[in-house]
């Protein structure tokens, strides 16, 4: 049986919960201003303008993740974001309220898993 392809919101919310992992891993004592609250709600109303400026800046969080000493846990995350783009040319403008709903479920249940995987980011 052939499993649903994740919706553009539930990606959305895949890829938000790596970009706030990654730039964790990269923060001294692990502050983050996507960990911050209400970032995430932000995020799911309007992806392109919340999220776009964190996508321009994996390389750098990568660099000081890895000089930090979470080098292998940055790369697993950095290798998946491509997976993780929705499709198309950008990032959604903005979300309606059901979809901002799939985007926070899916960033939560990411985010358990992530953590999971790497526990650096616990």
């Amino acid at each position: 049986m052939a499993t649903a392809k994740p919706s553009e919101a539930q990606l959305c919310g895949r890829l938000y919960a790596t970009l706030a992992a990654l730039q964790k891993l990269s923060a001294p004592g692990g502050n983050h201003s996507l960990g911050q609250p209400g970032a995430s709600a932000k995020a799911a109303e309007r992806p392109f303008d919340r999220m776009n400026e964190y996508l321009e800046k994996i390389g750098p969080y990568f660099l000081k993740a890895r000089g930090r000493g979470h080098g292998e846990a940055a790369a697993a995350l950095l290798r998946s974001i491509p997976d993780l783009l929705p499709p198309g040319k950008e990032l959604p403008r903005a979300f309606d309220h059901e979809k901002r709903q799939e985007f926070c479920e899916s960033r939560f249940l990411h985010a358990q898993t992530l953590r999971k995987e790497h526990p650096a980011l616990a």
